[in-house]
């Protein structure tokens, strides 16, 4: 999906949601603001997206969650201002995603994250997100797996607690934050199917893939067949339209409710 797709909604979200205006900030510059927001993440989410874990558009809303659950979008954070009642962890985070000196965001790159203009705002995101993809993987969630509920939740936890998987209520109130705007998401026309949720690459079994493969040999990429749907277990394989409008065969893994 083009990036600029993907930014133009990310902004729109962003917009839905009441943030902090910086005195004096008009509307028409926060709105300018949060659009840059959603570009950056949009483009920093891209090279992540190469069909091994999370997409672009997964990444990048867990970022802007994050951005704006942290600091309400608020100019003056991200300028590297004092907050009349944001204290930033006592001066230890940086930037709109609240970033710590670490082994992910080294001192030289941190004193860089905040200023005026655009370069602190894209090292933000990009470093921002860098440390989204390692707790994703520390929690075991990322590669081999699509974004969900349970997972960002993990994910989110382990960004505030710097390792811990374990989510609190906060991490489920934004990772619903996160299901809320991915259901506008540019790409949701994608068929779902009730119950299920589309397997990421280290979910499907070999016998599952070898039956998915066998089943778009059988159709001959029969456009009758669009829509048709099979189960296999607790799988279900889907025949729709793939890349450049090719017949294939998605599979669904049965996704029940997350309790907690």
């Amino acid at each position: 999906m083009k990036t600029a797709v993907v930014a133009a909604w990310l902004a729109a979200e962003l917009m839905k949601l009441p943030g902090s205006h910086a005195p004096g900030e008009t509307r028409e510059e926060y709105v300018d603001r949060a659009g840059e927001v959603a570009t950056d993440l949009a483009e920093e989410a891209t090279p992540y997206a190469n069909g091994t874990g999370w997409t672009s558009t997964e990444l990048a809303a867990a970022g802007a969650i994050i951005w704006y659950s942290e600091t309400l979008l608020d100019k003056r954070i991200q300028v590297g201002e004092q907050h009349p009642l944001w204290n930033q962890d006592h001066g230890l985070a940086r930037c709109g995603m609240q970033l710590h000196v670490s082994g992910l965001v080294p001192q030289d790159v941190w004193e860089h994250l905040t200023g005026p203009g655009s370069d602190p705002m894209r090292l933000c995101a990009q470093y921002g997100l860098r440390v989204v993809v390692a707790q994703a993987r520390q929690c075991g969630v990322f590669i081999g797996f699509r974004a969900s509920r349970d997972r960002v939740a993990k994910t989110f936890a382990s960004f505030a607690t710097g390792g811990k998987c374990v989510p609190t209520d906060r991490d489920w109130k934004r990772a619903d934050l996160w299901i809320s705007m991915m259901a506008h998401r540019p790409d949701h026309e994608r068929k779902t199917l009730p119950g299920y949720r589309r397997a990421g690459p280290k979910e499907v079994p070999a016998d599952v893939k070898t039956q998915a493969d066998g089943l778009v040999d059988m159709l001959a990429f029969n456009k009758a067949h669009l829509g048709d749907t099979y189960t296999i277990a607790s799988y279900k394989l889907l025949v729709e339209k793939h890349a450049e409008g090719k017949i294939g065969v998605s599979v669904f893994i049965e996704d029940p409710p997350t309790k907690h």
